[in-house]
């Protein structure tokens, strides 16, 4: 990401906080890990004025979505259980980025869950997709190459940028199941600048 007041991106660790007994996100707290600036921290608080969605706050606005609430009820009744991945939050530029993966598991003791959808959640928008692809073009209103989704000024028309979103994505996951911070702080660092391009 690109910190306040720099000229470039560059790679950091970042860990969100909210206060004791409360749900509403109230600072970032991060490690520069390039170059000279190796090892630095730093702390930004969010202003006080608004809502910053925590990941147990964005979980609820899930639940409250009468769309999303009403596909996660369908897929419980027809015998496969929900289960939800752990929430990525990626800083783009003035706002966060939420990314929940949703999987889903067949009944039996064998079964292993497979993640079928992802929901992206932006500013006041939310979005449910079967990749984050989707999620994205959705979410920034991106029209595909040879699609009739009207582009809002300013964006570009993407193709391939999107794959390589959906790459490091699921190396993120996949580092992140691992307990690899070091790595999945790397691909974060590396989706926030993919979606950066994206959204200016």
């Amino acid at each position: 990401m690109k910190l306040p007041n720099e000229s470039k991106q560059e790679m950091v660790i970042l860990e969100y906080f909210n206060t004791k007994g409360r749900d509403n996100m109230v600072a970032m707290y991060g490690a520069r890990m390039d170059g000279e600036n190796y090892g630095k921290m730093f702390l930004y608080k969010f202003p006080t004025g608004g809502t910053v969605y925590s990941p147990m706050l964005f979980k609820q606005k899930i639940n409250q979505d009468p769309v999303i609430s009403k596909e996660l009820s369908l897929w419980d009744t027809k015998g496969s259980e929900v289960q939800f991945g752990n929430i990525l939050i990626v800083p783009i530029e003035n706002s966060l980025l939420y990314v929940e993966p949703l999987y889903l598991r067949a009944s039996g003791e064998k079964s292993i869950p497979e993640m079928r959808n992802v929901i992206v959640g932006y500013g006041d928008k939310l979005v449910l997709a079967p990749n984050i692809e989707t999620a994205l073009k959705n979410i920034f209103n991106i029209k595909d190459e040879g699609g009739s989704k009207p582009n809002t000024p300013g964006q570009p028309v993407v193709t391939g940028d999107m794959n390589k979103i959906k790459e490091i994505y699921s190396k993120a996951i996949e580092a992140q199941k691992s307990g690899d911070w070091a790595k999945y702080g790397e691909y974060i660092t590396e989706l926030g600048n993919l979606i950066n391009s994206l959204s200016q």
